[in-house]
């Protein structure tokens, strides 16, 4: 089993917001290839990027 961990929004070395498709992108290929999405939000959740949560933003869900 494969796992990618990503920050949705990275704010360690600056806020860096990525591209609409980007996350997209990722979830595309997790789901190709069988390979589990986790999206650490301890930065960016809770309504500190506008949403909720900031994948709600690019309309991605992990797993």
């Amino acid at each position: 089993m494969a796992a990618v961990l990503l920050e949705t929004i990275p704010g360690t070395a600056g806020i860096l917001v990525p591209p609409p498709s980007y996350l997209a992108g990722v979830r595309a290929l997790c789901d190709e290839h069988g390979i589990v999405l986790i999206l650490d939000e301890v930065m960016a959740g809770f309504a500190r990027s506008g949403e909720w949560f900031a994948f709600d933003a690019f309309d991605v869900r992990p797993d």
